[in-house]
């Protein structure tokens, strides 16, 4: 059944809404909207068609919604699909319906209505257009030929939404420290958006010196709590350093945990949740993980027998390790150089002789490497990378990745 709301709306002509209630799913119900120009009825009266006004309050985020997409014009019609939820609960992040309906077909604008400690529920169908937008959980503006894209955008939602996607009770809310941040801020911006989105309560540890880039507001701004300078030289006291920190921050009762987004910081960081009793992995999993020569070692049984490798703590001591008369070290050419730590093939080069050997671990950055190198075996040929997701035991074909 379809109906018709005439919508008004300060500084614009009225505009005539069209709508009809689609049938609920399992997780969802929606409903499907017209704005355009409106029509002239074959008879008009006080009460026919209903009227309405729009709000412009900051809590009305569906009516706001509506008011963006009258005022993009509907001199072309503009094609409307909300979403009501058909269960009371919570929603898990800010911009859930943004992340889920990512790259949904034939749409313009994804908008999520829900906040994370607001319960949400069905709303009467039988009341007003108003009073229904206002229930709605997030709206869909389809492109500008939507009309024929209703049916396609409800078979994505049922794809999409087929699981119960409210939480009975509001997400907790977590304190969590990050050690060290990022060199700038778009090598975070996925990371601080993931940050607002979840609510999550955060403050970072960074080096003592220079200005940090946290400490710029327009960088920092409602990402962190907090910046904690401290000492992050790397010595046996860091963990001990990084754990006394979180225990001296007075703007929490609790920490739930803590992490770094750094290689180098990884160790330190297990080891100072461990001092803390926070939940981490292994200290010795992350030190075989950072550790190219312990990684190679722990996979050594699955190496060719011909696969050679050696670890030099420098120049000098590469030089004792081949140069020594009683029993040298005897590298196979091609080999490859690289830090025993380190990523983004930092410091990485192929040599052809010992004096090839020794100018390539002179120049590593030992300012960020350190100066312990692994030397192994080339192996050539073409490089190739497989890529493949599995769900429910199964490996997706190509083209559902």
């Amino acid at each position: 059944m379809q109906f018709t709301t005439i919508l008004n709306m300060t500084g614009y002509a009225p505009v005539e809404a069209v709508w009809r209630i689609n049938n609920a799913s399992d997780y969802f119900q929606t409903v499907d909207v017209i704005l355009r120009m409106p029509s002239v009825p074959p008879m008009v009266t006080e009460q026919y068609p209903p009227k309405a006004t729009l709000s412009a309050a900051p809590e009305d985020t569906a009516q706001r919604f509506l008011a963006r997409c009258i005022a993009l014009g509907v001199e072309s019609a503009r094609y409307i699909k909300l979403v009501l939820p058909t269960a009371h609960g919570f929603v898990a992040r800010r911009n859930f319906f943004e992340r889920r309906l990512l790259d949904c077909p034939f749409t313009e604008e994804i908008s999520g209505f829900l906040v994370m400690d607001k319960q949400t529920g069905p709303g009467r169908l039988d009341d007003t257009f108003i009073a229904i937008t206002s229930s709605a959980a997030a709206g869909i503006l389809l492109r500008a030929d939507g009309a024929d894209h209703f049916a396609a955008v409800e078979a994505d939602l049922a794809a999409r939404l087929a699981f119960p996607w409210l939480l009975s009770a509001p997400a907790p809310r977590y304190n969590v420290v990050l050690v060290e941040g990022y060199p700038h801020l778009q090598m975070g911006i996925g990371f601080i958006q993931a940050v607002k989105d979840l609510d999550v309560r955060l403050v970072v540890i960074g080096p003592k010196g220079p200005k940090h880039w946290l400490e710029d507001p327009d960088n920092s701004a409602g990402f962190c709590e907090a910046l904690i300078p401290v000492d992050l030289a790397f010595d046996a006291d860091l963990p001990a350093r990084i754990a006394a920190a979180v225990r001296g921050y007075a703007g929490w009762d609790h920490v739930d945990g803590i992490f770094t987004a750094h290689d180098r910081y990884l160790v330190a960081t297990a080891q100072a949740a461990e001092m803390l009793g926070l939940p981490a992995a292994p200290v010795r999993a992350h030190e075989i993980s950072t550790d190219k020569y312990a990684m190679r070692q722990f996979q050594a049984d699955a190496q060719a027998n011909d696969f050679q490798l050696f670890r030099f703590a420098g120049v000098e001591d590469a030089r004792q390790q081949i140069e020594s008369g009683a029993e040298p070290a005897v590298v196979h050419y091609p080999a490859i150089v690289k830090p025993i730590s380190g990523f983004a093939s930092e410091g990485v080069a192929k040599v052809n002789c010992d004096a090839e050997l020794f100018d390539s671990i002179a120049r590593v950055n030992s300012a960020r490497h350190g100066n312990v190198v692994i030397v192994e075996t080339y192996i050539d040929g073409i490089l190739f990378g497989a890529q493949f997701r599995v769900a429910m035991a199964d490996i997706l074909p190509r083209s559902r990745i």
